[in-house]
């Protein structure tokens, strides 16, 4: 078996990144531009209706949500839980894209307490299969805009294919091996690829030193006022 994830990502970052770097973030809900259908060679199998297609295209959003905010969680960045996010943004009314946009980077800050604000948008989640080949793609798109001026600070973009190939040279293997190749566009195949394309483009974000030692300077202050606070051991 021949199995292959390419892709491409493309990330701008603005010049004076590293000295507006932002300490708190917010991953604001992501939007679906795709078709909210199951779709193979460019071809819909499913037919949902509105109601089914929001459904499907919120759930599908969010997922590469949860995994932009795991992937920036692990760097030097103060991630806000999104749970918290969305009752917030609940709280002032915000419950579509619309409203969302409608709200400026600076109210937003305020709002969560973030330094920054991460939009995000799925472009496409397509199936392809030629009997012995299968892939999904996967492409998304999003900014970071500081929630000060409203400048964005970083921009990006990716896509991901999961693709897999089984060679067969006879009728017999190339009957198994297209069955195999076809169980290889499932959901949790699709998934990978999110978490792909979100770590690409993390892993292109420039670490900022600042901020690393920002961080590190806040947790021995902690430190050294829980040992100050201590009693004396007799």
């Amino acid at each position: 078996m021949i199995e292959l994830d390419p892709g491409g990502v493309e990330v701008n970052v603005a010049q004076d990144y590293e000295l507006r770097a932002p300490l708190k973030i917010a991953v604001l809900p992501f939007m679906d531009r795709g078709s909210a259908n199951f779709v193979v060679d460019k071809i819909p199998l499913t037919f949902r209706n509105r109601q089914q297609k929001m459904i499907w295209a919120w759930t599908d959003a969010q997922r590469l949500r949860r995994a932009m905010v795991a992937y920036l969680s692990e760097r030097e960045f103060d991630v806000i839980n999104p749970i918290g996010v969305d009752a917030v943004l609940q709280a002032h009314g915000i419950t579509d894209e619309a409203k969302l946009e409608d709200v400026s980077p600076r109210a937003l800050g305020q709002w969560l307490g973030a330094d920054a604000v991460v939009y995000g948008e799925v472009l496409n989640y397509e199936a392809y299969y030629l009997a012995l080949m299968s892939a999904w793609r996967v492409g998304m798109r999003g900014r970071m805009v500081s929630t000060d001026d409203g400048d964005v600070l970083v921009s990006f973009r990716g896509n991901r294919y999961s693709l897999d190939m089984l060679p067969a040279l006879t009728p017999e293997d190339i009957l198994i091996n297209s069955a195999a190749s076809l169980l290889q566009l499932r959901d949790v195949v699709l998934a990978r690829s999110e978490e792909e394309v979100c770590r690409e483009i993390v892993l292109r974000i420039p670490v900022s030193e600042r901020l690393r030692l920002e961080i590190a300077r806040q947790a021995l202050e902690g430190d050294a006022g829980e040992i100050g606070s201590m009693p004396d051991i007799p």
